[in-house]
């Protein structure tokens, strides 16, 4: 099948304005989060089955991590310790003008989860230092059109972890799992936005358009149906690989940020 690559990173990043994650299209998202929020009575996680947030993935897009670069784990920003993160391998979604879906990607949402779960302070908020730093972005170089892709509505995404030279974490889940359709989640992110009466959280400061939509090019990480084990939480040198039989793979390294 002669594919047609309508957007490629490494020539044309300009293109891409923003990344947004949205979190819970998923219900093992919704369920792993609940299970480690307990002590934050105000983590989005709890709201039940209508749960929804979105959160800044990038604070530029030069930060944006190409495939066969360096994700890096970062250190707590005021203790200066070790702390845990994990790869969630997710589908990326490019945003034409007013919310149309111009083309399908890869990516990984890498997340320092020992920064998401701590609670919320006045001029501290977790989700922002947990999910966004130079080094926690990766998106694939290649976006196709949905008629090169196929049905995405059941499409396999995959997630693989090489350490030391060895495969150690090799699985997959279906976008048939998702909560949501996709072509929600542009709206559903306007309306979390609009929830906010005071001054917003870093984490929910993103760019619309004078019209009120999300400006073209826009990148949506969909969220993941898939969390790894304790016993695979990301160590220095490893190696993850995000997959998709419809959208390739996406492959990064994961180092110390020194």
């Amino acid at each position: 099948m002669n594919r047609k690559i309508v957007y490629d990173v490494l020539t044309e990043r300009r293109l891409v304005l923003q990344v947004i994650g949205c979190a819970y299209t998923f219900k093992v998202s919704q369920a792993v989060r609940d299970s480690f929020s307990k002590e934050r009575a105000d983590h989005s996680s709890h709201k039940g089955r209508n749960a929804f947030s979105y959160f800044k993935k990038v604070e530029k897009p030069e930060d944006i991590v190409r495939n066969e670069g360096t994700l890096q784990l970062r250190k707590h920003p005021i203790t200066g310790e070790k702390v845990e993160h994990w790869p969630e391998p997710e589908l990326a979604i490019l945003l034409g003008e007013r919310h149309n879906i111009v083309a399908y990607g890869l990516g990984n949402d890498f997340t320092a989860k020992g920064l998401e779960f701590e609670q919320a302070g006045k001029n501290y908020d977790p989700t922002h230092y947990g999910k966004c730093w130079k080094g926690s972005c990766s998106i694939s170089n290649i976006f196709l059109e949905l008629k090169d892709i196929g049905e995405i509505g059941d499409l396999e995404i995959g997630l693989r972890i090489i350490r030391s030279e060895s495969l150690v974490y090799d699985h997959c889940y279906s976008t048939s799992q998702r909560t949501r359709d996709f072509e929600e989640l542009p709206e559903l992110v306007l309306e979390r936005l609009s929830s906010f009466k005071e001054a917003l959280p870093e984490s929910k400061k993103i760019t619309v358009d004078s019209n009120g939509f999300l400006p073209q090019g826009t990148v949506i990480l969909a969220g993941t149906g898939l969390i790894v084990p304790k016993h695979l939480y990301s160590e220095d040198g490893d190696v993850v690989v995000v997959y998709s039989p419809g959208l390739g793979e996406l492959t990064n390294t994961i180092r110390r940020m020194h």
